[in-house]
């Protein structure tokens, strides 16, 4: 047989060649069905994978057709083998603490990470989390906590640890903001700073009756559209900081977090003013009152406020500001 030279003027003998190309071929054939490398790995990537399917555009009406049911059931399995896995962390990478169930706190006696430069506080040689800062960093596998002994996994630390201490529609918001890169603590009043006190403005209150109703309109009024529109202009507009404060007691009006700028200059010891700071409020819960909106906005100035709307955790934030509508002729 023939020798090929090679630059490095090693020979190979052409017939190993041509029988090593046989070889692959005949294995091909021999496996007619076996999809193509690059995509088995690309696929094996996707499955290895420690992200969600994504949600797509939801249908508004299902039609109840075979393909649907078998999009919506390869939709689930996926979803279900990736909660199946099982996380493999290395033990010298966790931080190790226990759940209080009297103080309803978390006490840590050994850290490790970056974390605790943003989490918690310190109280002598232990550090202190809070329900909310415990469970996240268990989620993403930071820490074990242990409660009578054992560890908890993160289905126990939801159901011990957030049930009696904090809402879950409140911790998905807290969540969203940490893995958009904030730093979020929980609002604390003793930081803020009084802020300028409203001028309340009293609300009149109407009895009507048969004998002192009076028609919004007459006959006498009606000289000019201008006119009429302005007697049938019930709800006067009027700015935020014009608006009555009320004494409401059946609904939330404290204010959920602190929200600040990814910082590395950031301590725990001095927090300084949060850039914004958020109300959380689910999507089934009644549209605050004007006197509740004004209260909040008056307590955290001037530092913006944001709500922040859970829709079964689809988090959208939302603000109120003071606008004029021109007025048209």
């Amino acid at each position: 047989s023939r020798q090929i030279p090679l630059k490095n003027k090693l020979c190979f003998p052409i017939s190993k060649v041509v029988l090593a190309a046989c070889d692959v071929i005949n294995t091909l054939k021999l496996q007619p069905n076996k999809p193509d490398v690059l995509l088995e790995l690309g696929a094996k990537r996707r499955r290895d994978s420690n992200s969600l399917p994504a949600r797509g555009k939801k249908r508004i009406k299902a039609t109840g057709c075979l393909r649907e049911k078998k999009l919506i059931e390869k939709k689930q399995d996926q979803a279900q083998d990736i909660l199946a896995e099982e996380r493999l962390i290395k033990l010298s990478h966790l931080s190790r603490g226990y759940w209080n169930d009297q103080t309803l706190l978390a006490e840590i006696h050994c850290k490790k990470g970056s974390h605790w430069n943003y989490f918690g506080y310190s109280k002598g040689d232990v550090e202190i989390l809070q329900p909310e800062e415990a469970v996240y960093l268990i989620e993403i596998g930071a820490l074990e906590l242990s409660y009578k002994g054992l560890p908890l996994s993160l289905q126990q630390a939801y159901s011990i640890v957030l049930t009696k201490t904090f809402p879950l529609y409140k911790y998905q918001v807290y969540c969203h903001l940490l893995r958009l890169g904030f730093i979020v603590k929980r609002h604390a009043h003793a930081r803020s700073k009084e802020s300028k006190k409203l001028q309340p403005k009293l609300e009149s209150e109407h009895n009507l009756s048969e004998k002192n109703c009076i028609p919004l309109v007459t006959p006498m009024d009606a000289t000019t559209s201008d006119e009429v529109l302005n007697k049938l202009n019930i709800i006067k507009s009027a700015q935020i900081n014009q608006v009555a404060i009320s004494a409401e007691t059946n609904t939330d009006t404290g204010i959920d977090f602190d929200v600040y700028l990814p910082n590395s200059n950031f301590k725990k010891v001095n927090f300084g003013p949060p850039n914004i700071t958020i109300k959380v409020a689910r999507y089934e819960d009644p549209f605050p009152s004007g006197s509740c909106i004004a209260k909040l906005i008056s307590s955290c100035k001037p530092i913006p406020l944001k709500w922040a709307l859970n829709d079964n955790g689809d988090v959208t934030f939302y603000s109120f500001d003071d606008l004029d509508i021109p007025f048209v002729n």
